[in-house]
């Protein structure tokens, strides 16, 4: 199982062959990647996130579901702000924010909006 953008299908042979799968059932086969790494290898969840976040950009509030589900949550908040301040513009970055809110409560929202002006200051060296 990989995840990667522009890719057809998250397997690597099916995809070899010229079979491929629609993005919804992408986005399924993640989450379902993302359940069993919590369960088997929690240390590897936080860049699987980013990974996901990097792929599915469109669905970073089913990931974050997905991450509540599986107890990462504060993992994902952090891998969402430093994905959300390598966006280029400031209404990439306020849809990226809309997306998600409604899946973080006030104090999930306050640590990541503290994350991503911290990291977007980083990035730009202010």
């Amino acid at each position: 199982m990989r995840c990667k953008p522009g890719m057809s299908c998250c397997n690597p042979y099916r995809e070899q062959v010229g079979l491929s799968c629609k993005y919804g059932w992408q986005v399924l086969c993640g989450t379902n990647e993302l359940a069993r790494l919590a369960e088997y290898a929690p240390a590897n969840v936080p860049q699987f996130i980013t990974t996901l976040l990097q792929t599915f950009p469109l669905s970073a509030g089913f990931i974050a579901s997905h991450a509540t589900r599986v107890g990462h949550l504060a993992d994902f908040v952090i891998r969402a702000a430093y994905y959300c301040a390598i966006l280029k513009t400031k209404t990439e970055r306020n849809a990226f924010r809309d997306q998600i809110a409604g899946y973080l409560d006030a104090g999930l929202l306050a640590d990541f909006d503290a994350l991503l002006s911290a990291e977007w200051a980083r990035l730009r060296c202010k």
